[in-house]
């Protein structure tokens, strides 16, 4: 009675916090130690950085990065499913190698560590793709079902001007075999989860979970109000 007295409790009950949000978000935690504590020299000389670099501390930190993981941090509270977050996490730890290896390999991006690519990096891909997901549940409930036309149209709308400024951004590189390969992949994954069944884009079929473009389509339950929701 309570949920159906409040409409925002009944349409977004489905991601609200649970009792994995709090494994979750211990993982998350454990997960930054072990990398503090396996690649401690690159702690120690950013810690040095900020003690003893040039100008105030405050323009020292790095508050976008700190943002940007506060921002996902907060994410990961809702929705959360241990075995679902899991094969996310991984299918983001691959495609982020597949990424890395190709950018480091190609010169299109270095790190000061100038491995190709450092594996310090990669569990970010992870937590990136589990945030994506997150914030397709959460479009999943606010925007309307019944436009998927418009979504249709927005889709290769955003898509083509990515496209655009990914040739832009990798044309130095169009001699190198890798970075053929990394555009004929985005190219696939775009098209296939293009959602040809009229559904909104983001909504793909379950065999595609391993995208990390959107995350995983969900079974459609019906709500309360008639529409359906992703469950």
């Amino acid at each position: 009675m309570e949920a159906e007295k409040d409409p925002w409790r009944k349409r977004f009950g489905s991601v609200a916090p649970n009792r994995s949000s709090g494994y979750l978000l211990g993982a998350f935690a454990l997960l930054a130690l072990m990398i503090g504590y396996v690649w401690w020299p690159l702690a120690r000389s950013y810690l040095s950085y900020l003690s003893h670099g040039g100008g105030s501390l405050l323009q020292r930190i790095d508050w976008l990065f700190i943002g940007i993981f506060g921002f996902m941090s907060l994410l990961f509270v809702f929705a959360a499913d241990l075995r679902q977050d899991a094969v996310l996490f991984f299918v983001g730890l691959a495609g982020g190698g597949v990424i890395e290896s190709w950018g480091t390999q190609t010169q299109l991006w270095t790190y000061f560590t100038q491995e190709r690519p450092p594996p310090w990096i990669l569990p970010a891909w992870g937590l990136a793709n589990l945030a994506v997901f997150r914030l397709v549940r959460f479009l999943d409930l606010i925007l309307p079902e019944e436009r998927p036309a418009l979504y249709k149209t927005l889709y290769w709308i955003v898509f083509a001007v990515f496209l655009f400024f990914l040739f832009a951004f990798v044309r130095h590189t169009f001699d190198k075999p890798f970075t053929w390969g990394a555009v004929l992949l985005v190219h696939f994954l775009i098209h296939a989860t293009r959602g040809g069944d009229g559904a909104r884009p983001s909504k793909v079929p379950r065999r595609e979970r391993g995208h990390a473009l959107a995350g995983l389509r969900q079974p459609r339950t019906p709500r309360a109000d008639g529409c359906a929701r992703v469950a």
